[in-house]
């Protein structure tokens, strides 16, 4: 004899499924069956309010998963009445048929009487329904099979986050793996894991191998600035935790060979459960670095001699002129022009005169100091701006005018002249060309650039005028 519930309520039913309702009836004659009656309906009355309460269904299943019994909540779960459920299969209501066989054959050959089972049930108007029920099995004093008993529990919501969550985790998961972006996570101990893009740009052969590297270990010890890379680094994380985030370029090392590279770097801290976390994503800007400086060297050198060009000239003019002004002292621009610049050309043609404006360059580097700026202004005119080279007028005159005379011999020597850019035709030629130079002070705010560029240009043309290979000064120099 089993329970049926009929509504809310509770009966017995055999495996027939004959209630046992009769029996009680022909015991009512009685005082002490009515006595027995109401203490039983009364009983079964306080079960059944308290089954009706529950959210959860409870349900009872014989040896073969029939369904014995089962509580109301089933119709909110599964939208079936409960006499539509009892008589049933249980396998009938997963929509996976063969699962619930398995389940329960996993539990017998792992002699497991309890565990808590999330599948999949098709609900009365036939969509899916995900339930986690806790399950046990039910077995006599000699060990039999006799059936099972479980609460079971609409795990739909719960089911439907955690999908949304692993989606999630799985688009990050595949966003960190695909990006090509090195992406690395550290804490206070160091570094814990990172995607391959990170193994393959700093030269490590596997995930593990990086994590075993210190921060230290992937940058050279000085960045371009001269900063010590330990401090700096130290610092930038600093002010992601403080700020959040903190982007800057960096020179990074590979671990396999040393070699560097530039880098951009976004830090972005981040407190999981307590604990401080960097995130580190590294884009290797090295390709990107070289374009800026073939831009820079075309808009601001000459492609010719390597030399500051006009823009950069006027540049750095204009910053001698401020530091003159703020530290109260004199420079001096000087403009120099080849003498027989032209009569080479015409004799020996263009690759000669490109091979003896090369020569003239690298003489006149090697004549200056490192602080002072050497343009080749065009054609066969270079200009010389010396910047801070007295306190007064006089001592820069003096400086100037020492500067210009070694210049001026030293352009007076013979240059040896490749006639051709084929070495198999090229005829070395000596040549003595010799230059004029025009020299004009500055200090402070006295003259604008364009007038101390102006007054140098006439004063070179007097040192033409005067015999050539000579030194002039302009109306500020004398």
């Amino acid at each position: 004899m089993s329970k049926r519930i009929i509504g809310s309520g509770i009966v017995m039913v055999d495996k027939q499924g004959n209630s046992d309702i009769s029996s009680d009836q022909e015991g009512l004659g009685s005082s002490h069956h009515g006595f027995k009656g109401e203490a039983l309906a009364r009983t079964q009355a306080e079960l059944n309010n308290a089954l009706s309460g529950l959210s959860d269904i409870l349900y009872q299943t014989d040896e073969a998963g029939t369904i014995m019994m089962v509580s109301g909540a089933c119709e909110a779960v599964l939208g079936y009445q409960i006499a539509e459920i009892i008589g049933r299969p249980m396998a009938s209501f997963y929509c996976d048929q063969d699962e619930r066989s398995r389940l329960l054959n996993d539990m017998l050959n792992d002699g497991v009487r309890d565990r808590e089972i999330i599948a999949a049930l098709r609900h009365k108007q036939g969509h899916e329904v995900w339930v986690a029920t806790n399950v046990h099995l039910v077995f006599d004093a000699q060990g039999k099979f006799l059936g099972s008993q479980g609460i079971a529990r609409d795990y739909s919501e719960r089911k439907r986050q955690q999908q949304m969550l692993e989606a999630s985790e799985l688009q990050y998961r595949t966003l960190y793996e695909m990006t090509s972006d090195a992406v690395m996570l550290l804490d206070d101990t160091g570094f814990f894991d990172c995607n391959m893009a990170t193994v393959n740009l700093f030269g490590c052969a596997s995930i593990a191998e990086f994590c075993t590297k210190h921060p230290a270990d992937l940058s050279p010890e000085y960045q371009p600035d001269n900063s010590l890379s330990t401090e700096l680094s130290m610092q930038r994380i600093e002010h992601a935790m403080v700020q959040g985030s903190n982007r800057f370029e960096w020179l990074h090392k590979r671990a396999d060979n040393n070699e560097t590279f530039h880098a951009d770097v976004q830090l972005n801290s981040m407190n999981v459960n307590g604990r401080v976390i960097i995130q580190a994503v590294v884009r290797d800007i090295s390709r990107l670095k070289e374009e800026e400086e073939k831009a820079q060297q075309l808009a601001f050198y000459d492609p010719l001699t390597g030399l500051a060009n006009r823009r950069l000239m006027d540049i750095k003019l204009d910053q001698a002129l401020a530091e003159c002004k703020r530290n109260k002292c004199w420079g001096a621009l000087i403009f120099m022009d080849l003498d027989y610049f032209k009569k080479l050309n015409d004799e020996h043609g263009h690759a000669a005169g490109d091979h003896l404006l090369v020569q003239v360059a690298e003489r006149l580097k090697h004549q200056l100091r490192e602080v002072d700026t050497l343009v080749r202004y065009g054609g066969d005119e270079y200009i010389v701006i010396l910047s801070q080279i007295g306190e007064t007028a006089k001592q820069a005159n003096a400086q100037a005018m020492l500067v210009a005379e070694k210049l001026r011999a030293e352009m007076a020597n013979p240059f040896f002249i490749q006639t051709s850019e084929r070495k198999s035709d090229a005829e070395v030629i000596e040549f003595e060309s010799g230059a004029s130079f025009g020299v004009q002070l500055f200090g402070g705010d006295q003259l604008d650039p364009s007038t101390i560029l102006n007054l140098a240009d006439h004063a070179m043309y007097q040192a033409k005028r005067a015999g050539r290979n000579y030194v002039s000064f302009g109306v500020q120099g004398k």
